[in-house]
């Protein structure tokens, strides 16, 4: 209850990117908001209140998930053109993370 409580403090107040971890130099902020928005929608004490987990969270679930696919995509383009023989590996789709991994500003 403490950390929902923080967390809709922080997004009221317009902080909620403050609260983000900031060794992960390139959050999707917008995506992240929203998430933590429908995370807290989960919290709710009442049952008709939380939302539907097949038609409101799985697709958002799977929404967040291809964004992070198309993230790693990207992320393995950007260092196959780049030339600098630096491996990729941590950037996989092997992640264990449900959202895949993110770079952070030790990487």
């Amino acid at each position: 209850m403490g950390l929902t409580h923080h967390v809709e403090k922080a997004i009221d107040a317009g902080t909620f990117a403050q609260m983000l971890d900031i060794t992960v130099k390139d959050w999707p902020v917008e995506e992240a908001l929203g998430y933590a928005k429908l995370a807290l929608k989960c919290t709710e004490m009442r049952r008709r209140d939380r939302p539907d987990l097949a038609t409101v969270v799985l697709p958002e679930l799977n929404r967040l998930r291809n964004l992070g696919h198309a993230y790693e995509a990207r992320m393995s383009a950007v260092g196959t053109n780049s030339g600098s023989g630096e491996s990729n590996d941590q950037v996989s789709g092997s992640s264990p993370t449900a959202g895949g991994s993110w770079r952070t500003a030790e990487s």
